[in-house]
């Protein structure tokens, strides 16, 4: 019986060694067994061989730090000391090195207890290398989405926000634990309510969201313009769980593009300008000539026909075309800025007061104009013609807006301070470049008509755009008026609604103190009028239009000059060299074969000094305005004259003499 027992008890025992040994030969942890006296390495299970590198026979026999992977020997021996008296000891993550080099991070646990009242020491070594480059990849990611300048934000199915980096801290100004937990709504703007709701639909179908720009609001309630990625987040089975959201602030990128798209069409406008500045320039010249010939012929025919009422009517519509197509010309020069621009310190009142007055003598009965001056408004530096030009232009588009019915037309004229919000809210004024705030001229015509769409309110001033049927409109008047307003520095706004009117408002800079004026020297003499006779003053008349010879030679004569007119600039020339006192006025047309009217103001002045010289020209501009006078011209004559201003010119020039 006793021999029975024993055999059991032996049986039992091989049976557990032979689990144990299946255990220590299948563990997919290594294991390691140690004298606990000696410290020597018994035996080492078959996942530590292939784990480390080294063989079961470069492990047994030897002392733990005797091998590779165990070389710290201070470590080694102060461990081994805690397990002999605690029996226990444990290292989370221990780095080690395999025989290969590579380095291996591990979780160490070892125990020591008795087996048949033998010591030993058992280590379990866990491969945790996947894990610890989990948590440094996790601790680098969380890092980088830290110290990000976007806002990187997570968020549940439902839309809550689950995580808020500190980017999203400053581009919206929740801090984390005020947006956490909260709906996505704290940052929605108006307007854009289902967008958030659409794009985590999309997501759980599986569809791709592309990267969008969008408006999302501060907590101080201001918008942003932000650029967004949405990415999904997937749980182990792959399924979206939430989402990831990456948002930019583009609010500042959009207003430079914005104000990029602005400059560039400035840019686009500008050399339009050119182009038909240039155009103008080319034909300013020949096509005066045919309107100078046009209207001096019918002032000549109008005295020839006084008392024929029927020839004076046809006389007098000719002559109405002539000067439509004369202001035409100038209107293009005026557009394209190839007339010269005289500002003078001068308060507008009055210029704004004589406009009025005209539009009152000329505009339909039905149509009311009134006009409201503040006190005290500071002078302006400013052309009178060309603000009385801009205005009557604003006016009769605003008339002729209302297709002959009722029309209120109101003008006013007072000043505003011009500060940053101002100038964000009437984005034109930035041209003025102002240094706000700043006391700025404004002067508004509002009128009551039809007012605009926005798609015709964006284009109004582009050169030749109208509204109006053909042959009613040169699509230059608004062109015009702009390009006055940027010659005086100046600005112009425009507001309109449809059935609720259109306003513009010109800004203009307020002049700056005036310099001192010396006082005129008594007794000066007045200009003669347009009209007085030419007193049998002698006049060297030079142009290669053969038409406008004959025109300024029949013209001038009725008037009492004693005219001598010349095909050729050089002929001219010889003839008053031949005798320099032969002539008392010498004009010449400036854009002739052979010699310019500069070439022959410069031999006249060779010549004789004292003799004045006027030059008539298509177009004048600055820049023949300073060559005339480098010249010697006394007088620059636009052609396409009136024959009074032609009078004007050539009395100031006789006042010369007498004053000589």
């Amino acid at each position: 019986m006793a021999a029975g027992k024993l055999d059991e008890t032996l049986d039992a025992l091989r049976i557990s060694e032979s689990r144990y040994r299946r255990l220590f030969e299948t563990a997919r942890d290594g294991i390691l067994l140690l004298n606990a006296q000696t410290a020597q390495i018994e035996d080492a299970n078959p996942y530590l061989i292939e784990m480390l590198g080294y063989s079961h026979e470069e492990f047994l026999g030897k002392k733990l730090w005797e091998v590779g992977p165990f070389a710290d020997v201070a470590q080694c021996k102060e461990m081994f000391a805690i397990l002999q008296e605690k029996g226990y000891v444990r290292y989370e993550d221990l780095p080690l090195r395999a025989k290969s080099g590579h380095r291996i991070d591990v979780e160490f646990v070892s125990n020591a207890y008795d087996c048949e009242g033998v010591k030993v020491i058992q280590c379990n070594v866990r491969d945790i290398t996947a894990h610890v480059e989990a948590e440094r990849a996790l601790r680098e990611f969380k890092a980088i989405v830290e110290a990000s300048d976007d806002a990187i934000i997570s968020k549940s199915m439902e839309g809550i926000i689950r995580s808020w980096n500190p980017g999203a801290e400053r581009l919206f100004g929740f801090t984390a634990p005020e947006a956490i937990g909260q709906c996505m709504d704290i940052i929605i703007p108006e307007g854009h309510p289902d967008e958030e709701r659409g794009i985590l639909d999309r997501l759980a179908r599986g569809e791709q969201v592309e990267h969008f720009e969008t408006f999302r609001r501060h907590k101080d309630g201001h918008l942003l313009q932000i650029s967004a990625t949405i990415s999904p987040i997937r749980d182990a089975n792959g399924k979206v769980i939430g989402a990831s959201k990456i948002a930019r602030d583009i609010t500042e990128r959009m207003r430079a593009e914005a104000e990029r798209v602005s400059l560039e069409e400035q840019l686009r406008e500008a050399q339009k300008l050119e182009a038909i500045g240039t155009l103008a320039g080319g034909i300013a010249h020949d096509f005066n000539n045919i309107i100078a010939t046009i209207l001096g012929n019918a002032e000549l025919a109008g005295e020839d026909t006084r008392g024929i009422p029927t020839a004076q009517k046809s006389i007098g519509e000719i002559a109405k075309a002539g000067r439509r197509a004369r202001d035409l010309v100038r209107q293009i020069l005026s557009f394209s800025r190839r007339q010269p621009i005289e500002r003078k310190r001068m308060p507008l009142a009055p210029v704004v007061a004589e406009s009025v007055r005209l539009m009152r003598a000329t505009f339909p009965a039905s149509t009311i104009v009134t006009f409201h001056c503040d006190a005290g408004v500071p002078d302006v530096r400013a052309d009178e013609t060309q603000i009385q030009q801009a205005l009557l232009n604003l006016a009769t588009n605003s008339m002729q807006a209302a297709l002959g019915g009722p029309q209120n037309i109101e003008i006013q004229l007072d000043t505003v301070l011009v500060d940053a919000a101002y100038e964000d809210a009437h984005p034109p004024m930035r041209s003025m470049h102002l240094s706000p705030p700043t006391l700025t001229v404004r002067l508004r015509v509002r009128d009551d008509g039809p007012g605009m769409e926005p798609a015709t309110m964006s284009r109004i001033f582009e050169p030749f755009f109208t509204t109006k049927p053909m042959g009613e409109g040169t699509g230059l008047g608004l062109s015009v008026v702009r390009g006055i307003l940027q010659a005086h520095e100046g600005a112009i706004v425009v507001a309109s609604r449809l059935g609720q009117g259109t306003t513009f408002t010109l800004y203009l800079p307020v002049a700056e103190a005036p310099a001192a004026v010396p006082d005129a020297p008594a007794g000066a003499d007045a200009l003669p009028c347009a009209n007085a006779s030419g007193m049998g003053l002698r006049l060297l008349y030079i142009d290669d239009d053969e038409a406008q010879v004959d025109l300024v030679t029949r013209v001038l004569q009725r008037r009492g000059y004693k005219v001598s007119g010349h095909l050729d600039a050089r002929a001219a020339i010889n003839l008053l060299r031949s005798d320099p006192s032969a002539f008392d006025i010498v004009v010449s047309d400036y854009n002739m074969p052979y010699m310019s009217g500069l070439d022959v103001a410069r031999a006249v002045r060779a010549i004789r000094a004292d003799l004045p010289v006027g030059i008539v020209s298509g177009f004048i501009d600055e820049r023949l305005l300073a060559q005339a006078r480098d010249a010697g011209a006394c007088e620059l004559i636009v052609k396409a004259f009136d024959i009074a201003e032609f009078g004007e010119a050539l009395h100031r020039m006789a006042q010369g003499i007498n004053r000589g």
